[in-house]
């Protein structure tokens, strides 16, 4: 596919629409994937090809005059928060800002050393429905104006990168504390990230078992779907399952009393597994007496993490993971 715009002095321009989109496509995959290296997020080639299609499509409604009202500051910001959340998913406010302004940074950092390279290289430059296609002349350039603009923005980039610092330093601070847990129950394997807390001192008083919470989503596929109600609202509403012989690893349930910040003494449905194992770097500590306290919310609001690790899991008996 190609289309022929006239330049200013009407001589004719082909420019092959699918070349275009590729480039795009290359670019904004570069730049995703470099915005995911700074933020040490994991994409899935999926959502990558799939935020890159994205805005290589939105270069290609340029060339079509009836997507002409497309081309605004607004409708652009809103296509990059969709790629934003499209590569890296929506797990918070806070989440999709701090991925946006780092995609943000990536670009402008990008687009200003191509912008410069052209300025070094071309002597004029021509714009097609918002296309660079070549360098301006000097006499175009209002001078004050652009280097008020190049000074907010700068003050604006300035302040967004010390937010981005700070918070990713907090963020790897807490990485260094998230490890692998491995969770047996019967033929069931189950796994995901941990976060190790010296704060959780939480103990069954029966059996002096530790309590490792987790998200009911670690355990919806062994438990009903309808329990997570009751892990999130009133404990009674779960005594039914409790009494039900149909309900699976319903000898394994119990309640774990813990104290609550305001309504004092509380009770969390906790479940015992056969096997936990914690994989911390090159070490690994396996525990049967271990018990699974079960939480209906998200324990990390951008998904970091699905399980708070007591402390005692990784006392005992170390070996070397293979």
């Amino acid at each position: 596919m190609k289309v022929v715009p006239s330049g200013r002095d009407g001589a004719k321009m082909v420019i092959y629409a699918d070349i275009v989109f590729l480039t795009n496509l290359l670019i904004d995959t570069v730049t995703l994937s470099v915005t995911a290296w700074t933020q040490k997020i994991k994409i899935r080639p999926v959502r990558l090809f799939a935020a890159s299609s994205l805005g290589a499509a939105y270069v290609i409604m340029m060339f079509f005059p009836v997507l002409s009202s497309m081309y605004t500051l607004g409708i652009k910001f809103l296509f990059s928060a969709a790629m934003v959340m499209i590569a890296f998913g929506f797990h918070s406010l806070q989440f999709v800002f701090r991925n946006l302004v780092s995609f943000y940074i990536v670009n402008f950092v990008a687009g200003g050393g191509i912008f410069a390279i052209y300025y070094m290289y071309q002597s004029q430059h021509e714009v097609v429905n918002g296309i660079l296609v070549s360098l301006f002349g000097t006499k175009q350039l209002h001078f004050k104006t652009t280097l008020i603009l190049v000074i907010i923005l700068l003050i604006i980039l300035m302040a967004a990168y010390r937010y981005l610092v700070r918070t990713t330093g907090k963020r790897q601070a807490i990485q260094q504390f998230i490890v692998e847990m491995e969770v047996r129950l019967e033929e069931h394997t189950l796994t995901c990230q941990g976060l190790i807390d010296t704060g959780n001192r939480l103990y069954d008083p029966l059996t002096s078992s530790p309590v490792v919470i987790v998200e009911f989503s670690l355990l919806k596929d062994i438990l009903p779907p309808t329990m997570k109600e009751g892990v999130q609202g009133d404990m009674k509403d779960l005594l039914p399952y409790l009494e039900d012989e149909s309900v699976p690893f319903r000898d394994r349930l119990r309640f774990v009393p813990y104290r609550g910040v305001q309504k004092g003494t509380q009770f969390m449905l906790a479940l015992k597994p056969d096997q936990v194992l914690i994989h911390h770097g090159e070490q690994k500590f396996q525990k049967e007496k271990v018990l699974l306290g079960i939480r209906g919310d998200a324990l990390s609001s951008e998904g970091k993490f699905q399980a708070i690790i007591h402390p005692d899991l990784l006392e005992g008996d170390v070996s070397q993971s293979a």
